[in-house]
């Protein structure tokens, strides 16, 4: 809530007929293009400029239109152009397009976020069985080339980013949950190879790769260490919420240790003591409380009751 009062919400709305028809002259300045193939590009755009600008480098991909002495030519075919109902398929349609070896490593990107590091794409992207080691700088070359991907950064090390979010989110949604799965355990693995050094500060990043994985365990203990890394930094309300992420993977898990469980509640209830309203850290910790009384562990349950202690003296004190 405080935060919100930093932000100021605009609604974008879309183009008018008119300020898409210069977009499209401006992005094209084609004298022959078929009134026909202009109306359907503006009416399938329903004015969303990015439509346009896609469907203008589609264009250009299928030689419906080239470049003679400086000036823009449709080709005689583009009468025939299939123009995509929607945004969402005309990107998957470019993408689709893309060379193979291009195709896949654009896949292992999206995985990887919007923004990614040259370096751990390569590290996680595994050899095809049919046309061996990727080369990942010519694929990148080549996605910057199709406008899929734009380089944002060279030092200290070669990175790139998807052009559009909506680019990179329909990349990540075409892949196979069982392949997106499976690349999101290469990337985490890679990320630890690639730096040993910050494994702490970057332990949100492998925390998500690894739920996202299906390795509940690897994840649980990521969140865990990005809690305790925002709480060395006295992030309390980012350190509550990889806590109650915890939770709340610990909970969907039947078979999860009651150790675990009551350890988890009591780093969020911690966490969360100083904004977290009382009766609520009250209700965590005292089902940490009968966990812990259910364990038998008397150590356990006496750091619940210690914290319980302290909680309910900030009430009282509150209250005074």
């Amino acid at each position: 809530r405080e935060l919100a009062e930093s932000f100021v919400s605009s609604r974008l709305h879309p183009l008018d007929s008119n300020t898409s028809r210069e977009l499209v002259a401006n992005l094209l300045e084609i004298e022959s293009l078929p009134d026909d193939v202009r109306t359907l590009i503006l009416s399938r755009a329903e004015g969303n400029p990015i439509f346009i600008e896609e469907l203008v480098r589609m264009l250009v991909e299928r030689d419906l239109i080239t470049e003679v002495d400086g000036r823009w030519i449709a080709s005689s075919t583009i009468t025939t152009l299939d123009v995509p109902d929607t945004l969402h398929s005309l990107l998957a349609s470019r993408l689709d397009s893309l060379p193979t070896a291009a195709h896949r490593t654009a896949m292992v990107a999206a995985v990887v976020g919007r923004r990614f590091e040259a370096r751990l794409v390569a590290a996680a992207l595994r050899p095809d069985a049919a046309e061996g080691p990727a080369n990942v700088s010519g694929d990148l070359n080549a996605l910057e080339a199709h406008g899929v991907i734009k380089l944002v950064e060279t030092r200290p090390e070669l990175a790139y980013s998807f052009r559009h979010a909506l680019i990179h989110d329909v990349a990540y949604e075409s892949i196979l949950r069982r392949e997106r799965r499976r690349i999101h355990a290469d990337v985490a693995a890679a990320i630890t190879d690639a730096y040993p050094g910050r494994i702490a500060e970057l332990s949100p990043v492998l925390a998500r790769h690894y739920v996202e994985a299906g390795d509940e365990e690897q994840g649980l203990a990521y969140l865990m260490l990005a809690g305790e890394t925002a709480l060395a930094r006295h992030a309390m309300p980012e350190s509550h919420g990889f806590f109650t992420r915890a939770a709340a993977l610990v909970a969907a898990q039947p078979n999860a240790p009651i150790a675990m469980k009551v350890d988890v509640a009591l780093a969020r209830a911690a966490a969360g003591i100083r904004f977290v309203p009382a009766d609520q850290t009250i209700a965590v910790l005292e089902e940490a409380r009968d966990d812990a009384e259910r364990l038998g562990d008397t150590e356990l349950l006496a750091r619940v009751y210690a914290l319980l202690l302290r909680v309910r003296t900030l009430l009282d004190e509150n209250y005074a």
